[in-house]
């Protein structure tokens, strides 16, 4: 049978201004630092998505049709926010969501302008890294290293055909009044992701 694992296909990486991504050996590093004065809601975002791939021929057997995908990711670094008094603006909000995603997926034939994907399972969580309405407020988060992504049961995939899996992890930020969200700059803001094995039930 050979390795099971899923492999890495392609990625896609997504930030909003004046957070960047860049691509190392060790994962994608991110970095960025957010001072925000103003009485509209500012919304942005950092993250990627990547797709893995597992042929037909390494799927191993499994006597139900079902396995189990336990993708995870590595984070290391901080993220720092706060909010201040402003002066007459209203609310003063930071706050910071991470967002993880696991879609699994077959390609089959679909009309012109329709979605080729046959969904098997999806899974979403999402976490509050900070989520202040008030001022003044100030705190850190440290990445855990070791995240579990959402896990998976695939269940009764079509035969011949390779299962696809897409994972995304995204972090969705809302700033206003005074308030500010920082990727620490003194140390390395870095994600990474491994390939995992499609274990049988």
């Amino acid at each position: 049978m050979g390795d099971t694992s899923f492999w890495y296909a392609e990625h896609d990486t997504f930030t909003t201004s004046p957070y960047t991504i860049t691509a190392a050996s060790d994962g994608f590093v991110f970095s960025g630092i957010k001072n925000y004065q103003g009485g509209d809601l500012l919304k942005l975002n950092f993250g990627f998505k990547i797709r893995y791939e597992l042929q037909a021929d390494r799927v191993p057997p499994s006597p139900i049709g079902k396995w189990r995908s336990s993708p995870h990711v590595n984070i290391s670094g901080s993220l720092i926010g706060s909010s201040q008094d402003s002066p007459g603006w209203g609310d003063d909000w930071c706050k910071c969501w991470m967002n993880r995603r696991q879609t699994a997926y077959q390609l089959v034939f679909a009309p012109p302008g329709a979605d080729p994907r046959r969904k098997i399972d999806e899974r979403v969580e999402s976490q509050n890294i900070f989520f202040s309405e008030d001022a003044p407020f100030t705190s850190e988060w440290h990445g855990p290293g070791f995240q579990p992504m959402p896990e998976l049961i695939l269940a009764h995939p079509l035969p011949a055909q390779s299962i696809w899996v897409e994972l995304e992890l995204r972090f969705d930020i809302q700033l206003e009044g005074y308030a500010n969200l920082w990727i620490r700059p003194e140390q390395r803001f870095v994600v990474s992701a491994d390939q995992w094995p499609a274990l049988p039930l």
